[in-house]
């Protein structure tokens, strides 16, 4: 069964909780759609590295560099639409 947006952003916003160890509970719907490295999260370009990987590693995927242009990998709900539609694709 395919997971919901909704559902991938929730899982997407604990690995990115465990990375910049910002509480998950801080971590609102309202928070994903801003970019990772701005003030709330304050993720630098090793976090962001170390969170492509561990997406990649959750979701079992590879993640094409097409994804990552301008700004594709830099909030948790754009993460979760690269996840959803790399889902998409093996259907």
């Amino acid at each position: 069964m395919q997971k919901s947006h909704f559902d991938i952003c929730k899982e997407v916003s604990l690995i990115v909780s465990r990375i910049s160890q910002i509480p998950l509970s801080e971590i609102s719907e309202e928070s994903w759609n801003l970019p990772l490295t701005a003030s709330f999260f304050h993720m630098n370009g090793q976090a962001l590295v170390y969170l492509y990987f561990e997406v990649a590693k959750h979701y079992a995927v590879q993640i094409p560099g097409k994804f990552l242009d301008h700004n594709g990998f830099n909030s948790i709900g754009k993460i979760a639409s690269i996840v959803e539609a790399i889902e998409n694709r093996k259907q």
